[in-house]
């Protein structure tokens, strides 16, 4: 097999603490190259690309079939390592789904920013596992476009700090949050939406959201907000007085089953 294809189980370097957080098993993960060290709830499947000692790119990251219960996870990806994997392979996080497992995300500084990829739908798509993810390590030169569905479905994702990304060349938010129903609070104040075009389903089935930052929302080229907070059934207050609706052409279900909604 060529070395430039071979494949690779690739494990990271590991350190845990026993006991921690409310009896589970906290694993704090830092991918570094070809250092492996058998991880309980991980592993990293890529290939090689040459005869450097860290030749590796990361293709996926897989559960392991195996999970003590109640795991809990801190998987940090350094800049050098995150760089390629993000760009290479957008979907490399999406379908972490186990009842056993909790990973907080953090992609890291470490003397350069990575950048995401134009194309970020289904990033995390059905990940129901993480809890939460940090993006202060990625460039805010990032150009990314399309953002739907990037969240789908991680249903037990609580928290997102944002850091620098930028989304002043995004164009599709469709679904970007839908079925996130453990998200309680989101502060997008920091959004550039003003080349977006369509929001359909944006925060759909975010049964739990209570309180969300959208006064910096531009709709100027929403073109559809279809279905936009259907079933926010918790929400209980929106200010949509900056909203520019000139091309919006579809307000169907917008607001259907937000049962506590007042303007």
């Amino acid at each position: 097999m060529n070395k430039k294809t071979q494949v690779a189980i690739l494990m990271a370097t590991l350190t845990m603490q026993v006991g921690a957080m409310d009896g589970g098993i906290t694993e704090t993960i830092i991918f570094n190259g070809c250092k492996h060290t058998p991880s309980n709830c991980l592993r990293f499947v890529g290939y090689k690309y040459g005869h450097r000692e860290n030749g590796y790119r990361i293709k996926k990251v897989c559960i392991r079939k195996q999970i003590p219960a109640h795991t809990k996870v801190k998987l940090i990806i350094p800049a050098k390592v995150g760089r390629h994997l993000i760009q290479t392979e957008r979907r490399a996080f999406a379908g972490l789904n186990n009842d056993n497992l909790r990973i907080s995300l953090f992609f890291r500084y470490s003397n350069r920013y990575m950048n995401l990829p134009k194309n970020c739908e289904k990033m995390f798509y059905n990940s129901s596992s993480i809890t939460d993810i940090d993006f202060s390590g990625i460039n805010r030169n990032s150009k990314i476009t399309n953002m739907s569905s990037m969240f789908e479905g991680c249903n037990n994702l609580r928290q997102i700090t944002w850091g620098n990304l930028d989304t002043r060349y995004t164009r599709t938010m469709d679904k970007m949050f839908m079925n996130c129903k453990k998200l309680e609070n989101l502060n997008l104040s920091t959004f550039d939406t003003s080349r977006v075009e369509t929001m359909r389903y944006m925060f759909g089935h975010c049964h739990n959201l209570r309180s969300i930052n959208i006064n910096n929302f531009d709709t100027s080229n929403v073109n559809s907000m279809e279905a936009m907070f259907v079933k926010c059934k918790s929400l209980p207050y929106l200010d949509l007085r900056d909203f520019n609706t000139r091309s919006v052409w579809s307000m169907e279900r917008m607001f259907k089953g937000c049962s506590n909604l007042s303007f």
